[in-house]
């Protein structure tokens, strides 16, 4: 099996090692492969890495092709936030990139990336106009812990700076949203191209798809902390999940260090999802504003402000 080189070294080799241990543990079947090249629809962060992935491979250099418009950034936080620690390692690792340099490329910043080392978890009661928080209780890692578990980074600079990093490979980049499998194939540099949809279109390639019967609704925006620091039970390097019990459903709440190059004086990110069922008959308007109600009154009760609501909060 081709294996992933790499010219890093000390703490980035070490990092790049338990990633290809990991893909020795995974594969299990081994053969001639099939493929003398690949175009990829799509340029999400599962797409871009596997781009780049495939790139370094002798077999594929100059035969991969990525197919997208170009990655839009906004200060709405449109998609996920939190990067996992181990995450972070794997795109460092396809990147042939430093972690330092990922994290600078990623946070907009030469300073220590925002990150937890551990997770926390209470109940969160409203009281009047306030919330009051149960005895907080260790969800992930310990308090000494100093293994990162997750970085706050909005997800549209995540996937502008994977493509930047990518195009130090021989990737090919085509501006165009795919329409069909024979577009992608015509967009191929081999003769038996691997077709790869990475989009949110299941039936790009002729796949199909159910209606899905639960929804999960979430409401997310960047916070500022005030002069005083965050307040209890938020902690400075930790994740924190309050959690509400609302008509038989746990609304999770979800608060972590953050930053982002579009909104420079954000410190901290938080967002509040619930999970429903397709055909309950619920009113969304209804309660993605009780869940930014419940996400604002947390966070000002832990010492944060939202930073600029009407160009960051989304819901969805």
């Amino acid at each position: 099996m081709w294996e992933l080189a790499s010219d890093l070294r000390g703490a980035d080799e070490v990092r790049n090692s338990a990633v290809r241990n990991w893909v020795h543990r995974s594969v299990t079947h081994r053969g001639a492969c099939a493929y003398d090249s690949a175009v990829i629809a799509g340029n999400g962060i599962g797409a871009l890495a596997f781009a780049a992935h495939l790139a370094r491979n002798p077999r594929f250099a100059g035969k991969v092709t990525v197919v997208a418009p170009p990655a839009a950034e906004s200060r709405r936080l449109i998609n996920g936030v939190s990067v996992r620690g181990i995450a972070a390692d794997f795109m460092a690792a396809v990147l042939n990139t430093t972690h330092d340099g990922l994290m600078q490329i990623m946070s907009g910043s030469l300073e220590a990336a925002p990150v937890a080392y551990r997770q926390t978890a209470a109940m969160a009661v409203p009281r009047g106009s306030s919330w009051q928080f149960t005895r907080r209780g260790q969800w992930q890692a310990g308090a000494t812990a100093q293994t990162p578990v997750v970085y706050g980074l909005r997800n549209s600079r995540v996937v502008a700076g994977m493509g930047e990093l990518a195009r130090s490979f021989p990737i090919d980049f085509v501006d165009a949203r795919v329409e069909s499998a024979a577009q992608l194939r015509s967009l191929s540099n081999g003769r038996k191209p691997l077709l790869v949809n990475a989009t949110t279109n299941p039936g790009l390639l002729g796949g199909e798809s159910k209606k899905p019967q639960r929804m999960v609704l979430a409401v997310q925006v960047p916070f500022i902390a005030g002069p005083g620091g965050v307040k209890h039970p938020l902690q400075p390097q930790t994740a924190f999940a309050p959690l509400i019990r609302r008509k038989g459903i746990i609304d999770v709440g979800y608060f972590t260090p953050f930053r982002d190059p579009m909104s420079p004086r954000s410190d901290w990110y938080g967002i509040v999802a619930r999970v429903v069922d397709s055909d309950s008959g619920f009113d969304k308007d209804e309660e993605l504003q009780i869940m930014t109600d419940e996400l604002l009154g947390m966070a000002a009760a832990m010492g944060l402000s939202p930073d600029d609501i009407d160009e960051t909060l989304a819901k969805a």
